[in-house]
């Protein structure tokens, strides 16, 4: 495994990508691809394998090929980038673990960090603020409607994840939820030192 780069606290944390990771989600999204393509030309939308309504499943195919399509075409390029996966630092949180992914998070910004979590995956929701302000940086309709979703769905456009990292969530939720009580003590001290 790749190590972590840290320093002293207020400290520089950075998590590369696991190579081995981007691979695997990568063939299983052309997998998914795969199906959603098979459906679409089944005449009946394979009705004998997934649900009885062949329409449902035509629906189900186009979405698998356009997300997992997605992911496909944009995870590989995370093998040819400089960027580390997440980097904390004392500006924020500089996120690149997902789709959804819009880099700096900043600690003001920041109003709550939750673990959520279903089946064997789990990721960390960033509740902000100023929502509209992390909608407003996605570079495209595609991020901005995911963002969006995540509101509707979770109450916050801001989600980390470890799918794709060199680390197990359990060390990237430690690695973050420790940055983030440390800013907050720092700024509860600031604010008892200047009444």
């Amino acid at each position: 495994m790749a190590e972590l780069k840290s320093h002293s606290m207020t400290q520089e944390v950075k998590i590369p990508y696991s190579k081995l990771k981007i691979v695997l989600v990568f063939v299983g999204s052309l997998g998914f691809v795969a199906i959603g393509v098979m459906t679409l030309l089944d005449e009946k939308g394979l009705t004998s394998l997934l649900y009885s309504s062949e329409t449902l499943n035509k629906t189900i195919g186009v979405l698998s090929i356009l997300f997992f399509g997605t992911i496909a075409v944009t995870v590989p390029w995370k093998l040819l980038s400089k960027n580390s996966g997440i980097e904390i630092n004392e500006l924020g949180i500089i996120d690149h673990s997902n789709l959804s992914s819009i880099g700096l998070i900043e600690w003001e910004d920041i109003k709550e960090i939750q673990t959520h979590s279903f089946k064997k995956t789990s990721w960390l929701l960033i509740y902000t603020f100023q929502p509209q302000k992390y909608i407003n940086k996605a570079e495209n309709g595609f991020k901005r409607w995911l963002l969006k979703s995540n509101i509707r769905t979770y109450k916050t456009p801001l989600s980390i994840t470890s799918t794709i990292l060199s680390v197990k969530f359990k060390v990237l939720e430690k690695l973050v939820m420790d940055a983030f009580e440390e800013k907050k003590a720092l700024q509860t001290n600031k604010g008892e030192s200047h009444p």
